[in-house]
């Protein structure tokens, strides 16, 4: 598909989910953004990063989101429906620039 996103800094990921063919889920700066596929428009946004984002990535039923942490080198799992941080992984030594479910 052939689409123009415009984002305030540079796209460090993109990941597209398999079973959920509506959606896609962009990483760029201190933020991972949920994307409608049919109209290229924000569904979710989700800032709760001080730094930067690394990898967002949805687990396959589209419930949960994954992403590193630069700023407290964690891994964070995050319900889309909410936000909200549902897990937090703590314990790395510097930066987590790869997550996948």
């Amino acid at each position: 598909f052939a689409a123009a996103i415009k984002e305030y800094s540079a796209i460090s990921h993109l990941s597209i989910p398999v079973n959920e063919p509506d959606r896609y889920v962009v990483t760029c700066g201190s933020k991972v953004n949920i994307y409608n596929k049919k109209n290229n428009e924000v569904e979710q946004s989700i800032t709760r990063f001080k730094k930067s984002a690394y990898s967002g990535s949805m687990r396959k039923d589209g419930k949960l989101v994954v992403a590193g942490d630069d700023d407290q080198n964690t891994v964070q799992v995050f319900e889309v429906g909410t936000r909200s941080i549902l897990r937090q992984m703590t314990g790395h030594a510097r930066a987590v620039q790869v997550t996948r479910f």
